[in-house]
């Protein structure tokens, strides 16, 4: 079902990225998105954010108003944004927006590729470390490969403790031979939700059929 929200009736935050004004509208909470949020942004004027990045978190954005420079990557490219200027910033790439303008604040529409704003998307500080993505992206990436490689090891041993003759298995059916649904306990953009997505990765893979995660807070109980 459709969902249409009123600006007004959202709420504007500071506290979730310094430096920003964020008014998160179409979220996992307001409108049940299942892949992206939406939001307003603003920048004041005289304003730097620090230097950060999204983990797996892809941004794209449109400018409404006022302008301001953008550095992003391993290269420290400088980008200036101004009306009409659409934006992408991959995912786990280093970024800062600064808006030079002593009068007019920086306001643009953007979407994060996850539903929840509370978390997921949560942005992470380099604490003043060099913001080369080499650096800060790698080292996200590696922390990721090693959690699908702990999915792939637990899938193992699942397949192996659920099914200890594999050949006689294949031999008797053809399981399985549709979706497959793994209810999660908890809400959309938990650890549990993340850690089941990347499990249902490895499963489509090893398993040859589509998994359709499914959240229903407190089914676990």
């Amino acid at each position: 079902m459709a969902t249409m929200i009123q600006f007004d009736d959202s709420r504007t935050t500071k506290e979730y990225e310094p430096g920003l004004h964020h008014t998160f509208c179409l979220t996992d909470k307001t409108c049940g998105a299942r892949s992206m949020c939406m939001f307003k942004a603003v920048i004041p004027p005289r304003t730097k954010t620090r230097a950060h990045y999204h983990p797996g978190i892809e941004i794209n954005a449109f400018v409404l108003s006022g302008s301001a420079v953008i550095t992003a990557g391993p290269a420290k490219q400088r980008l200036v944004v101004g009306p009409s200027t659409f934006l992408h910033i991959p995912a786990d790439e280093v970024h800062l927006f600064s808006n030079e303008s002593d009068s007019e604040p920086l306001v643009m529409i953007a979407a994060y590729s996850s539903p929840v704003a509370r978390t997921c998307p949560r942005s992470k500080s380099t604490n003043g470390r060099n913001t080369d993505i080499r650096n800060e992206g790698e080292d996200n990436m590696k922390n990721r490969e090693l959690i699908k490689r702990v999915a792939r090891m637990t899938l193992i041993g699942f397949v192996v403790l659920a099914f200890p003759s594999l050949e006689v298995f294949s031999q008797t059916t053809e399981y399985p031979n549709k979706p497959i649904k793994l209810i999660v306990g908890f809400g959309p953009g938990s650890a549990s939700d993340t850690a089941a997505r990347i499990l249902g990765e490895q499963l489509r893979v090893e398993l040859g059929q589509p998994i359709v995660v499914e959240n229903k807070s407190g089914a676990w109980a």
